[in-house]
């Protein structure tokens, strides 16, 4: 009787620990997702402010171009590390943008 009880507890402790892992591993493309979102939302801050200090409208859509690569790169792969080292190349790039910009800007001022 004391077997059986504890091999019922170690199944439903499984039983609840499968379907929070797989969450997990969600959650982590999701928190780079919003971690992305973060920095273009900073990014296009930053362009705003350079915009209207220099006079000059002519920036690339920066925010759809970084977007399509995500979208066009994440497509040809379904493995999570190499999805999350996409992610973390593309939030780079944003971040490398954002450091670009604000010097920029600094200089301007």
């Amino acid at each position: 009787m004391n077997k059986s009880k504890k091999i019922f507890i170690g199944l439903g402790l499984s039983a609840v620990t499968m379907p929070l892992f797989a969450f997990s591993l969600v959650s982590c493309e999701s928190n780079l997702r919003i971690k992305l979102n973060s920095r273009l939302k900073k990014n296009k801050s930053l362009r705003g402010k350079v915009e209207t200090k220099t006079g000059i409208n002519n920036f690339p859509t920066f925010e759809k171009d970084i977007r399509d690569e995500l979208a066009n790169r994440l497509a040809t792969t379904s493995d999570k590390t190499e999805r999350k080292n996409i992610f973390n190349d593309i939030i780079k790039k944003v971040d490398e943008s954002n450091q670009n910009l604000t010097l920029m800007k600094e200089s301007i001022d």
